[in-house]
């Protein structure tokens, strides 16, 4: 009779334990996507604006608090109409577009970097 009643008490724990991971697989995923987004999201936030349309040339200025480098992810053949770059100061970002791209413009500057406009 014990063993009858030890042997019901397993398969409740069993199927117990068993809802429990479930349930909490789908909570703890859908909470770490949700962190995972928030994080991504301000990640992102430190890349200057670009503009939605028209060829462009994205500087990045180097902030380590910010990992600001890991920004920098293009096209390995370039295809895309926005380059990401890592600045090296203003000075040089804008002799670098002079000798490479005459016609460009920069449109926006700010702590973040500059985006010029091809």
């Amino acid at each position: 009779m014990l063993g009858a009643v030890a042997l019901v008490f397993a398969e409740t724990l069993r199927r117990y334990v068993a809802t429990l991971a479930v349930l909490s697989l789908l909570a703890a995923t859908g909470l770490r996507a949700a962190q995972i987004h928030q994080y991504v999201d301000a990640h992102l936030a430190n890349r200057p604006p670009a503009a939605a349309q028209g060829r462009q040339v994205v500087f990045i200025e180097p902030d380590l608090d910010r990992f600001s480098q890991d920004l920098v992810q293009n096209d390995p053949f370039l295809r895309n109409d926005v380059w990401i770059m890592l600045g090296r100061g203003p000075q040089h970002n804008r002799e670098l577009m002079r000798l490479r791209f005459p016609g460009a413009r920069r449109v926006v500057q700010d702590r973040r970097g500059e985006v010029w406009e091809l």
